[in-house]
């Protein structure tokens, strides 16, 4: 069952302007070389005024199959929801793309996938069989060396196949609904940061995932959030952010609403973000 959180960021005559980034960048194996965040949230707030950003995030996961342009992820083409130990195959018919219906992971379904580097071992961590990398073929893909007994080193909850004959970008996201956005007052606005349409919000992109290849990942819960302006919502993010970090939080373990405070130091040029 999904959960939904409220997210608000306020902030009130911050005497600079301030563009704030939300994405969920934490430390995963494999970050910025077989997979890559995207900006979640890219909010805009003045130097002066009163504002309030409302994001809204479900835990309810989904795939989607989506072209990049100019480094921005477009609007899916195709897609699915998927929950924890299911996996589900990319398949094009009658010149569009599709999802199927996602089905358990098992040991059978396993030994069927072709992974993608060191991913392989994701998978056998999900379904709690005996692991080892692929070797060779999983060391050309991310440069580390061979290992005389490879360990688990994470474990994954779902995976999608590419069976469409030919190369697509496949990325994991959320599903769910959007707000409408509308002033409150004359100072006070709430803006809305909703993904478009409100139907897909990609979190993480695989790219260049080849016809046969699958991708297999787990959804990381930690927000994070920074202070630049270098990203435009829906950007991939190729490598860490620039910029201090002012949030690192496990959105699961939010409330259902939670506010957060946006302030600035004129005096050390720092932001702040307090939950309140």
């Amino acid at each position: 069952m999904s959960t939904t959180k409220n997210l608000q960021f306020v902030a009130k005559d911050l005497s600079t302007d301030a563009v704030l980034l939300l994405t969920f960048d934490g430390e995963q194996q494999g970050i910025y070389s077989d997979f890559f965040p995207v900006a979640y949230k890219v909010i805009h707030f003045a130097s002066q005024g009163a504002y309030t950003a409302q994001a809204d995030f479900t835990s309810q996961i989904a795939f989607s199959a989506v072209d990049v342009q100019s480094g921005n992820v477009l609007p899916a083409k195709a897609y699915v929801q998927i929950a924890q130990g299911q996996h589900t195959r990319l398949f094009q018919e009658n010149g569009a793309l599709h999802f199927s219906t996602p089905t358990t992971l098992d040991d059978d379904t396993k030994k069927q996938l072709s992974l993608i580097g060191v991913l392989e071992e994701a998978v056998e961590a999900a379904i709690n069989v005996p692991v080892k990398l692929i070797g060779a073929a999983a060391n050309a893909l991310t440069g580390a060396k061979p290992a005389a007994n490879p360990q688990k080193t994470k474990t994954v909850s779902v995976v999608a196949t590419n069976d469409t004959g030919s190369v697509q970008t496949i990325a994991l996201g959320t599903h769910f609904t959007p707000s409408a956005m509308s002033p409150a007052n004359n100072t006070t606005w709430i803006i809305d940061v909703v993904y478009s349409h409100g139907i897909k919000q990609p979190l993480t992109v695989f790219p260049d995932v080849g016809h046969g290849k699958s991708v297999a990942t787990k959804f990381n819960s930690k927000l994070r959030a920074y202070v630049t302006s270098e990203y435009k919502e829906s950007s991939i993010i190729r490598g860490p952010v620039q910029s201090p970090l002012i949030l690192d939080v496990d959105i699961l373990q939010l409330g259902a609403s939670t506010v957060f405070q946006l302030k600035y130091d004129s005096a050390s040029g720092q932001f702040t973000l307090i939950k309140e």
